[in-house]
């Protein structure tokens, strides 16, 4: 390639000093963000790693719970013992992120299922489980478990991870 003026021999070492300093600057801005978008997504692989932890953490409880629940109530339910099922319900309530505890005979989800049965909302995590006598339902136990809880130790979680992905970026480029 011709130039329209002359450079020189100075002028020409100029030029290519400035051209090998553009490319590793961009190599540099390359690099930079692609490292960028490795701790961007490693940020959401571990928060969606973390969300599903706590929903099975969760699940895991609310199954838990609601079966022993059933399993204890199932003499005060046959003999209308309604002292002890609020004893057993107020127990329950107690527990962190229970927000409801329901034992009926009209529990439509607990009868109708042949175990444990959930349903998630965006709040709320709903788990049914009947109470039986041999192989007849008798009536069910609905527990409610807010999400809220879980979601904020996903945040608290979240929040050092995100930091340390930080630290070590800022230290690559130290």
């Amino acid at each position: 390639m011709r130039l329209p003026f002359r450079l020189g021999l100075r002028g020409e070492l100029l030029l290519m000093l400035v051209a090998t300093m553009v490319v590793v600057v961009l190599l540099f801005a390359a690099l930079w963000l692609h490292e960028k978008r490795s701790n961007q997504d490693a940020r959401e692989l571990s928060a969606t790693a973390l969300r599903e932890m706590s929903r099975e953490g969760l699940l895991t409880r609310g199954q838990t719970l609601s079966s022993q629940l059933a399993e204890a109530a199932t003499n005060p339910l046959y003999y209308l013992d309604l002292a002890k099922l609020g004893e057993l319900a107020r127990a329950a309530l107690r527990q962190p992120d229970v927000v409801y505890v329901v034992s009926d005979t009209v529990a439509y989800e607990a009868l109708a299922a042949t175990g444990v049965h959930a349903q998630w909302s965006d709040k709320l995590l709903d788990v049914a489980s009947p109470i039986r006598i041999g192989d007849q339902r008798i009536g069910g136990v609905r527990v409610g478990l807010s999400r809220d809880g879980a979601i904020r130790r996903e945040g608290e979680m979240l929040v050092p991870l995100g930091e340390r992905l930080q630290a070590a970026s800022n230290e690559h480029l130290a």
